[in-house]
């Protein structure tokens, strides 16, 4: 037979290769349909469905990187045609309901756009979810989202998940996963086969793609010699005063140690090729793909992050501009929340969906340090809290670092307003970015237990006005943002972190009299609120309608944090306490003040559930808040229960007996009036506490590195004391992990063990 003929007879038995066309548009290749067109036209199909029409490069790679024909093997070995094992159904991706999903009319189903009129009344929530106190319209509608688009609707037709909705993905399972192969896989057990190995020599075993991509679907179909490995890395963390966990800790990771790339980082063909649905040649996010992450990202993270504004950004990546660094960040930043069955995918969790543009912004991270731009700080500052979204705590620290240095490099922290050569609207921006990046700074310090890396006296930049908020106010133009308040109150804090997690002297009450000083400013300011920025529930819907929830809760939940933490580091309580600075004080620094800051943040977060659940979803690092009240909570029983037990060892029968006549009641009836009220307390903090850690559970869907610090409250529920809490322990429950391609490294850390 001829080998350059095409026409043979077929041979019996062999089953004839069937080629697929090359000339299929994307959205025809995704969805498995005859295209019939040629690039640059659109196909009939797009045209049909109304959606848009993509044309990859030919065969979706350049020429250079096709694969070359496979040579004839010399090995006498069998190849391993064997499919991979195929998995159960992963977790479900459908995102979190309301539990009181009856009691709210469609009404506020739309309000994210400003479509509801309805107000809700303003009187307080209590802490049990049992308890509806709000008087809303007809209970038969619910928080239910409308009907599952199908894959051939336009990204504009697809709804905003304001609340939750399953996608039916209609994909098969291999193109899912190679459509985001860059994602992190199951972590495997240690196999005895690597006992007494070194890190450097489990390279040969390991499943390893060609390309500098990590490939999941290489690691379903190893054998169990080649299994991955994870090794625990340890070392020691300080943490200060406000911290979850303060003192000198204990830290274990888990650690994946992949080879050095053989291709350059970042190799733009090698990511059209493993995800060409979501990512464009160059690393960008594609048009499709983008538009609908902008509109994610500015409905939940866009108070926070004002002087990235949608329509600037849309402007630039559709005339082909845009910092590929900055859209990667915002895509994984909100890709957490789509629903678009091109992201989230059956197999991962909500906050794996944008790991496939977390691995093309890491991979340009190093070389946009040498360029220091705003764009550049605001991704670094997304990238904190990404990190914190796959508990990479380390990176979380360090990016917000850079953000902060990369800050003061370009002088966002000085006011240039009589500078002419810098634009009015670049110093706007500027000043957004920076009170964006400073509230970072200070809320993870706080959350850490650290001094801020922004000096307070070095600070010259002007707190933002509402008319530097242009473009903010654009859903509800009635509703002012509360971004200027919420940067002037993280101001106000910003000296009480300082002194709470700097070096003092405890014998030496100057420094306690200045925390106390400090924090009574911050409560002075922040009982100076205008109306529309106090809490209440129809405050919070009109900011929810505006698309300004999470900055509201987010103001609001720092100063009740920050009352209730001073209860746990006794701020109030040790040393000489001023008999003045109790009746002078305004009344939530009064001495039980814990008590309605811990309430009140209970109801932000039970109310949050009813109105706006992704208003505290959006929120990465307001979870010490949570943790902070059922602490609150807890310490209140460990008093109680000491007070009993000091009583009961020191108090004489005659005494107990004196007190009972002396209210005319019954002998015995002292006791049982103590034990009553232990009783109830110990059920009301159960309640609330049970109520905290749902609160906590929902958020660590969206940002895992929330399940150590439900984890860790756990732990303080026990009895555990907070200094003793066992973050060694908390971590090996988790089933998170980093990697990296420093097997040295790991090597050393892991022999200091």
């Amino acid at each position: 037979m001829s080998p350059g003929k095409d026409t043979a007879t077929p041979i019996p038995g062999v089953k004839r290769r069937i080629r697929r066309s090359t000339t299929a548009c994307l959205p025809c290749r995704h969805r498995k349909r005859k295209c019939g067109k040629s690039p640059p036209s659109s196909c009939d199909n797009c045209l049909q469905d109304g959606i848009t029409c993509e044309w990859p490069t030919v065969d979706g790679r350049k020429i250079r990187f096709h694969r070359p024909k496979r040579e004839t093997s010399t090995s006498n070995e069998p190849r391993d045609r064997s499919a991979s094992p195929k998995g159960g159904p992963g977790p479900s991706s459908t995102h979190l309901r309301a539990d009181n999903s009856a009691i709210v009319d469609d009404t506020y189903t739309h309000s994210f756009h400003g479509h509801s009129t309805q107000s809700y009344s303003s009187h307080h929530v209590g802490l049990y979810p049992d308890v509806v106190p709000l008087p809303i319209g007809s209970s038969d509608e619910s928080f239910a989202f409308p009907a599952p688009f199908n894959l051939e609707q336009s990204v504009e037709q697809i709804p905003l998940p304001h609340l939750d909705a399953a996608w039916s993905s209609q994909m098969d399972p291999v193109d899912l996963v190679s459509a985001l192969s860059s994602q992190m896989p199951i972590i495997e057990s240690s196999s005895p086969d690597y006992t007494g190995r070194s890190v450097a020599d489990l390279f040969s075993s390991f499943a390893f793609p060609q390309s500098g991509v990590f490939d999941t679907r290489q690691v379903d179909q190893a054998s169990p010699s080649q299994e991955q490995k994870c090794f625990n890395v340890t070392w020691w963390r300080p943490h200060g005063d406000t911290a979850i966990a303060p003192g000198l800790k204990r830290i274990t990771l888990k650690v994946r140690v992949e080879p050095p790339r053989k291709t350059s980082p970042g190799t733009t063909e090698d990511w059209m090729e493993k995800a060409p649905e979501v990512l464009m040649p160059n690393g960008m996010p594609s048009l499709m793909i983008m538009d609908h992450l902008l509109d994610l990202f500015d409905t939940y993270f866009g108070c926070q992050f004002p002087a990235l504004e949608k329509d600037t950004l849309k402007e630039d990546i559709h005339r082909g501009g845009g910092s590929i660094f900055l859209l990667n960040c915002i895509a994984c930043s909100a890709a957490r929340f789509s629903t678009h069955p091109w992201i989230a995918l059956e197999h991962l969790q909500p906050h794996e969906y944008g790991n496939v543009f977390l691995k093309v912004a890491r991979d340009l991270m190093g070389s946009m340090l040498s360029v220091p731009s705003r764009d550049t700080v605001n991704a670094l500052a997304l990238l904190a809290g990404i990190s914190h979204g796959i508990d990479d705590e380390a990176a979380e620290w360090m990016t917000t670092g850079m953000a902060v240095r990369m800050a003061l490099d370009l002088g966002l922290h000085l006011d240039h307003h009589d500078v002419s050569s810098i634009s009015p609207n670049d110093q706007r921006l500027n000043k957004l970015t920076f009170w964006t990046v400073f509230m970072l700074d200070f809320s993870l310090s706080f959350g850490v237990g650290r001094i801020s890396t922004f000096q307070i006296k070095g600070i010259k930049q002007s707190l933002p006005t509402d008319q530097d908020m242009v473009g903010v106010n654009k859903p509800a133009p009635h509703c002012r943002t509360a971004f200027p308040y919420a940067a002037a109150q993280m101001l106000s804090y910003g000296s009480y972190i300082d002194i709470l997690n700097g070096p003092h002297d405890e014998s030496d009450g100057d420094w306690l009299s200045e925390a106390r000083l400090s924090i009574r400013r911050s409560v002075v300011k922040y009982n100076s609120l205008p109306p529309d920025m106090q809490w209440n529930a129809t405050n919070f819907q009109n900011q929810s309608a505006a698309n300004q929830g999470s900055i509201f809760v987010q103001m609001h939940l720092w100063m009740h944090t920050l009352i209730a933490s001073a209860y746990l580091t006794d701020t109030s309580q040790r040393g000489p306490v001023q008999t003045n600075w109790v009746y002078d004080a305004p009344p939530l620094l009064a001495p039980d003040a814990w008590r309605h800051s811990a309430r009140i943040i209970g109801d932000i977060l039970v109310l949050s559930d009813i109105i706006n659940p992704f208003a505290y979803h959006a929120l990465p690092f307001v979870n010490q808040a949570f943790f902070v009240a059922g602490c609150c909570y807890i310490k209140e029983v460990e008093n109680q229960q000491r007070k009993r037990l000091h009583r009961s060892g020191t108090t004489s029968l005659n005494e107990v007996a004196e007190a009972s006549r002396s209210n005319h009641e019954p002998i015995g009836s002292v006791q049982d009036n103590d034990e009553l009220y232990h009783n109830l307390l110990t059920l009301v903090t159960s309640r609330n506490i049970n109520t905290l850690q749902r609160g906590l559970d929902k958020q660590a869907k969206y940002w895992s590195g929330v399940a150590w610090v439900a984890q860790a409250l756990e732990q303080r529920l026990s009895g555990v004391s907070s200094r003793a809490i066992d973050l060694v322990a908390v971590t090996e429950q988790l089933a998170s992990y980093v990697s990296i391609r420093d097997a040295g490294i790991v090597e050393s850390m892991k022999k200091e063990v």
